[in-house]
């Protein structure tokens, strides 16, 4: 496909393989001393295969990380996993269409994925693992998915549009719930309380990270962002990652005041960490080459 639909921060662009940023996905271990001391090591950069492509996206799946990953001269995207134990690599698809975004589906062996299909549209389908199944499409009508996150059964969902939008769809009834407006493209569920983390950018000047109750439908706003920055993570006892040039801050609503730095990559020529993925005692982040 000679044209691909990329988000890029707020707005929705049309362009071309060849603009697509050069991105690298890197792993590495992390260790909770204390609530609000980390410790990290053996940082690993899984994607040198492709260094001068797009590799974007990290999602966990036990010890395979799932990314999007499009090389200099294919054109469309695909989705790749990394072994961290048996350090195979595999590539999961290999369509004409360009596939983005892969998330495990808790309960199968499956992860869904927003794919551009050949009129442009942009729609959420699931694929299995082991492709023995053809891919299915999850939402009949919907066409503008830019982004979305697994949350206990239901499904929340960036809609592209004018403003953008966080919708809840519960794949039981069928319905949908509009949630917020003028959000980032992360969206992350909470371990355990099964709420649903977003940043609002409705300023033009700060954005907040803010929690959606998914029991009584309320919002509460938990914290500025780090400037500019619109990716984090949810570690499991609550506490939010989120990443500023070659560093990361941490804060858990109810305990911190403010940010605090728990870690510092520039050493290792990391200067522009954007999406971030934890699983446990790891973090997945992309590094975007200035």
């Amino acid at each position: 496909m000679r044209f691909l639909i990329f988000i890029l921060l707020s707005f929705c662009l049309f362009i071309s393989a060849d603009d697509l940023p050069v991105t690298n996905v890197y792993v590495v271990s992390i260790e909770q001393k204390s609530p609000s001391l980390f410790s990290f090591s053996d940082l690993k950069f899984i994607t040198q295969y492709n260094q001068f492509g797009y590799n974007n996206q990290p999602a966990f799946n036990g010890n395979i990380v799932l990314t999007t990953m499009q090389t200099p001269t294919s054109g469309q995207s695909d989705i790749v996993s990394h072994n961290l134990i048996t350090k195979v690599k595999s590539r999961l698809t290999a369509t004409s269409e360009s596939e983005y975004s892969p998330t495990p589906i808790r309960g199968k062996s499956a992860y869904s994925v927003v794919r551009v299909d050949e009129d442009g549209k942009q729609r959420l389908y699931e694929y299995s693992f082991n492709n023995n199944l053809e891919p299915k499409l999850i939402l009949e009508d919907a066409k503008n998915i830019g982004y979305h996150e697994w949350v206990r059964g239901q499904l929340a969902i960036f809609y592209v549009g004018e403003p953008h939008s966080l919708y809840l769809y519960n794949p039981t009834t069928k319905k949908q719930q509009r949630v917020a407006t003028d959000i980032g493209r992360c969206i992350k569920e909470v371990p355990r309380s099964g709420n649903l983390v977003f940043v609002d950018k409705r300023s033009n000047t700060e954005w907040f990270v803010k929690e959606f109750n998914t029991t009584n439908n309320t919002i509460k706003t938990l914290i500025k962002t780090i400037p500019g920055a619109e990716d984090f993570t949810i570690l499991l006892d609550g506490t939010i990652v989120m990443a500023g040039g070659s560093r990361l801050y941490s804060y858990k609503h109810g305990r911190d005041s403010n940010w605090g730095q728990i870690a510092d990559f520039s050493s290792y020529g990391i200067k522009n960490i954007t999406r971030i993925s934890g699983k446990k005692d790891r973090l997945a982040f992309v590094n975007k080459s200035e």
